[in-house]
């Protein structure tokens, strides 16, 4: 287990729009860096990179995250995989890891439940047709698209288990999700305890979703 005050560090001395690039040619524009999103095809850039918040994000396919996020996907690494492999990079050293426990095990699947509930919310407010009148709502309240990008506010479905099906495709338990209080379970079957809600991902300072705000 990598200790929380370094993984701070790590992040904190990390430089995305340097490890992006090692990827793919950047070019700046405005206050941001863009360039065409390696995690899927497309002609006309739509990923972006911004130096000073150090996150990335893909108008396109919607993904986003940080520096540790964009190792993982491009590399298709662990968490901590990605961390060692920026911590080498700046030079800084990682105590030997301790055997993680079982709850500390459980606890980082909770983090992932979450992270790809946060990512399926955001999508679905973006693309579906359902979200039409979130999507009116949001704009009324002057939510700007920077906003929805780097707070990833999503829209919850109407459909009762459209989550749960979701979670179950990416290998997620939904005994899991239901410790997480992403599903509810009745007899047999699992619901969405989130339905036709405006999403927002509660965040700690790791910038990992801890929980999710709802509104109707």
């Amino acid at each position: 287990m990598i200790p929380s005050e370094k993984i701070d560090e790590i992040r904190e001395r990390a430089d995305i729009v340097q490890i992006v690039s090692e990827y793919i040619p950047l070019k700046k524009s405005g206050r941001n860096h863009v360039g065409l999103c390696p995690f899927h095809s497309e002609k006309t850039p739509s990923f972006t990179v911004n130096d000073e918040k150090q996150i990335f994000y893909c108008f396109g396919c919607g993904a986003g995250g940080n520096a540790f996020t964009f190792l993982m996907k491009q590399e298709n690494l662990s968490f901590p995989e990605a961390v060692r492999t920026i911590a080498k990079r700046l030079g800084i050293e990682i105590p030997m890891d301790k055997k993680p426990s079982a709850e500390e095990n459980q606890r980082e699947l909770l983090f992932l439940a979450n992270h790809i509930a946060a990512e399926y919310y955001h999508q679905n407010l973006l693309t579906s047709p359902e979200a039409e009148k979130a999507q009116v709502y949001i704009k009324n309240r002057g939510l700007k698209p920077e906003i929805i990008k780097n707070f990833k506010i999503g829209y919850s479905s109407q459909i009762s288990n459209s989550l749960a099906k979701f979670l179950t495709k990416k290998g997620i338990s939904l005994d899991l999700a239901e410790k997480v209080g992403l599903v509810a379970k009745r007899g047999n079957d699992y619901y969405d305890r989130f339905r036709n809600r405006i999403m927002f991902p509660i965040m700690d300072v790791r910038n990992r979703v801890v929980g999710f705000g709802g509104r109707a």
